[in-house]
């Protein structure tokens, strides 16, 4: 049976919908689902009425994946009948018509699935109602989503929670708070908190704040639960750009959990005060390069002259836990760079034409993209040098960044790099070209458009195509 549904998939035609509808037909409960599910795959209008009238067959299978097809098939017309599969003596089958409702979209369902999420004996089907009612997005929904968080199963607690929060409903406060400190299912807490974010409730602030700085869980602090959840809470107090949440991130850069510093990192930056620079500027030392990346970011937000010194230190390698130079250095590196560059300290743009020249190869080729986003044309120059490094990495990281730049005074030295004795040097300088849309790279790339690799080949062509356009 499994040919009909991959037969299915590879024609879509007019003869191929007629067979798969007959085939609905078949004695055969296999051959039944497969033409269903196919015909799910095809999406086809014309299958609507034939595949409603499936959620009646015999076989529960069948009805689940009528159910799941129609779905997919969008077609209100399939909203009264999946109302009345809400009823079907199977679990599988009344989820997957709850879940389908919610895609549909169609508020006559809201009703229906209210009564499900209240009655409904089995929890598969109450967590699918709620899901449901979060895509549908009606108010009526609030205060029984509300009831459904004190549901018996966790998981449907969660959906209550997810769902209640995208009704933006302020009378989801209360109950949102108690159950971030007090369910006993860590998944829970944490919807709860991310929830608590979403409603944008200054009231939230404190609830948030309680949770970074004293948390208290059944399963004790450090367990896996209660890091995730403050790791929730750090981040919502970002999100909610609230100025008392300050001191409490500040306190979080030095968290015993890299999670919990890593979003109070990010948090103080989107936060843009200047209070927390020094502490922020210390985080450059962390353990944990994420968190570096995060405090180097934040203060290039925040915009403080106060932290150009350390920045620098970074950018250069001037730092104690910079030792090997690894990819991961690089990226702190870079957003050092960035984070300098946006407060107009040109040290940065100096240090990484310099670093183009550095013994490390992971710091050559950082150096180089970094160049490229920045787009400063006064590094052309030396990337044009770069050109002519021995190592070939160098050259097309060079080539590459002085395309993103865009300065056509490297025309000339990127049109000479399509004759580089290596071929991803080739690439990346036919591509640059395309970026610099310079007549003069016309008949080089022509000729590129030939050349024996095939990527090259490729890049040159592609070239070639934005010059034309």
């Amino acid at each position: 049976m499994a040919e009909l549904f991959h037969k299915a998939i590879q024609m879509n035609n007019d003869s191929n919908v007629e067979s798969l509808i007959a085939d609905l037909g078949s004695s055969e409960w296999n051959t039944r689902s497969e033409a269903v599910r196919a015909l799910r795959k095809l999406g086809d209008k014309r299958a609507v009425e034939p595949v409603i009238s499936m959620l009646n067959d015999e076989n529960k299978v069948v009805r689940k994946y009528a159910a799941y097809t129609l779905d997919k098939l969008g077609d209100t017309r399939a909203v009264e009948p999946l109302i009345t599969a809400l009823s079907d003596e199977s679990t599988s089958v009344r989820s997957m018509a709850a879940q389908s409702l919610g895609h549909l979209g169609d508020t006559r369902a809201v009703e229906s699935l209210l009564n499900v999420l209240q009655h409904d004996e089995e929890w598969l089907v109450r967590d699918a109602a709620a899901h449901a009612l979060s895509h549908l997005g009606d108010k009526r929904a609030v205060e029984p989503l509300i009831a459904a968080i004190g549901d018996e199963h966790w998981f449907v607690r969660e959906a209550a929670v997810r769902a209640v929060s995208k009704l933006d409903d302020q009378r989801a406060l209360e109950p949102l708070i108690s159950e971030a400190f007090d369910d006993e299912h860590w998944f829970v807490r944490e919807a709860a908190v991310q929830s608590l974010a979403l409603l944008h409730d200054p009231r939230a602030v404190e609830a948030l704040i309680t949770i970074v700085t004293s948390p208290k869980s059944e399963e004790g602090r450090g367990s896996p639960g209660d890091i995730y959840v403050r790791k929730a809470a750090t981040q919502g107090l970002g999100q909610l750009h609230d100025k008392r949440a300050i001191e409490p991130l500040i306190v979080a850069l030095t968290d015993e959990y890299r999670v919990v510093r890593e979003e109070a990192a990010r948090g103080l930056g989107q936060l843009r005060d200047k209070r927390p620079v020094t502490r922020l500027t210390r985080a450059l030392d962390d353990e944990d390069w994420i968190v570096r990346e995060a405090a180097a970011r934040s203060l290039g937000q925040i915009g403080d002259d106060r932290a150009e010194d350390a920045l620098y230190d970074t950018v250069m390698g001037n730092r104690p836990w910079i030792r090997d130079l690894d990819d991961e250095d690089k990226y702190v590196r870079k957003a050092a760079t960035h984070a300098l560059w946006k407060l107009g300290d040109m040290r940065a743009l100096d240090g990484l034409i310099d670093n183009l020249k550095n013994e490390d190869r992971f710091v050559r080729k950082a150096a180089a993209e970094t160049l490229g986003q920045l787009g400063d044309e006064r590094a052309v120059d030396a990337l044009i040098d770069a050109l002519a490094n021995s190592e070939s990495a160098d050259r097309a990281h060079a080539a590459d960044a002085l395309g993103k730049i865009g300065d056509t005074l490297a025309v000339e030295s990127l049109i000479r790099a399509l004759g580089d004795n290596n071929a991803v040097v080739r690439k990346y300088a036919a591509y640059a070209l395309g970026q610099l849309n310079d007549p003069r790279a016309t008949p080089p790339l022509t000729r590129a458009s030939k050349d024996a690799d095939m990527d090259v080949r490729d890049s040159a062509a592609h070239a070639l195509w934005r010059l034309q356009c």
